[in-house]
């Protein structure tokens, strides 16, 4: 009987040891990041302090080119928008970010179906911050869209990191990201859409996606992150303001604003649609899918967004110059 009390336990102390050693490892890992996801999850976790901050999800990620706007305006920016995510990441994003220094400038690109739409489940925006939760910020965020057991499930390290290895690695021998943090496509379109479906909005995509993305139903508790994340950066001194950016025949994809719309006329705060934008959502070379620009559609929207920050957002310009802040 001893015997088998004292196995069980050595077992359970063995258990413990390997678990609190591979919570070491993966934070060298993540340390050890060249790009990648991990690099910008850590730079925004440790030391980003950028002027100008971008958040939202791919079209976030892929459409805003930081040394545009850092040359025409003078300040540093960094995108930390993250594909396939929306509000729980970006929210947690600005937090680390601002309990340093809140930035002067939140532009969100919004999509409706991360942002505030009804999803199938949580698990790829919580994957994006599990890793970090033995920070109660992240914790309190991460428990609020999970049940009850997961705080018992999180004080396993192993947990944690849960299918985080492979992308640790990748993120260490991956060519470091050339923009702080944009996600550029590279390429055009391999079939342009008709011009009566991209006048009709993109109806044929439409009835084409999956289905998740059909769906209107309002998530109560992604939308109150969302206004969580206005109302804090406005308390923050920061101007923040909601932009959707150019697509092409997908219009019926994220067509519903109106509680986007409806936040920014209760906390007064600009609304750029420019999904239709002239001389870019028109133009076929300038998209990599309908819904995504690539870089030179990229370029040409973050410039012509130049001119629409300095009507709208009353933030202070400095004279152009060399920008502050990483080079990647």
């Amino acid at each position: 009987m001893w015997k088998f009390i004292r196995n069980t336990a050595l077992f359970f102390l063995l258990a413990a040891v390997i678990d609190a050693a591979s919570g070491v490892g993966f934070a060298l890992l993540r340390k050890m990041a060249r790009g990648g996801q991990t690099y910008k999850s850590e730079y925004l976790k440790d030391t980003g302090t950028p002027d100008i901050l971008i958040l939202g999800s791919s079209r976030a990620a892929r459409h805003y080119v930081p040394s545009i706007l850092e040359d025409s305006l003078g300040l540093s920016c960094y995108n930390a928008g993250e594909p396939g995510c929306g509000i729980i990441p970006a929210y947690v994003r600005y937090k680390l970010v601002a309990r340093r220094q809140p930035p002067k400038l939140l532009i969100y690109e919004v999509s409706p179906y991360f942002d505030y739409q009804v999803d199938k489940d949580y698990s790829k925006y919580l994957g994006e911050i599990r890793q970090y939760t033995d920070d109660k910020l992240v914790r309190d965020v991460f428990l609020d869209f999970t049940d009850e057991l997961e705080n018992l499930r999180l004080c396993s390290r192993m947990y944690r990191n849960n299918s985080r290895l492979l992308t640790n690695i990748r993120d260490i021998i991956a060519p470091p990201v050339s923009d702080k943090g944009c996600v550029p496509y590279f390429g055009k379109m391999k079939q342009i859409p008709d011009a009566a479906n991209r006048k009709q909005g993109g109806v044929k995509a439409a009835r084409q996606a999956p289905a998740a993305y059909k769906a209107q139903e309002i998530d109560s508790l992604k939308l109150g992150y969302l206004e969580r994340l206005v109302k804090e950066a406005l308390q923050d001194s920061v101007t923040i303001l909601f932009a959707v950016s150019p697509t092409l025949g997908m219009g019926q994809l994220y067509k519903d604003y109106s509680e986007a719309l409806r936040l920014c006329e209760k906390y007064g705060i600009p609304f750029l649609n420019n999904k239709l934008m002239k001389d870019i959502a028109g133009v076929p070379d300038y998209f990599y899918d309908p819904n995504h620009l690539n870089y030179q559609g990229a370029v040409a929207y973050t410039q012509a967004l130049v001119e629409q920050l300095r009507r709208y957002a009353p933030i202070p310009v400095q004279p152009p110059g060399p920008a502050s802040g990483p080079d990647r």
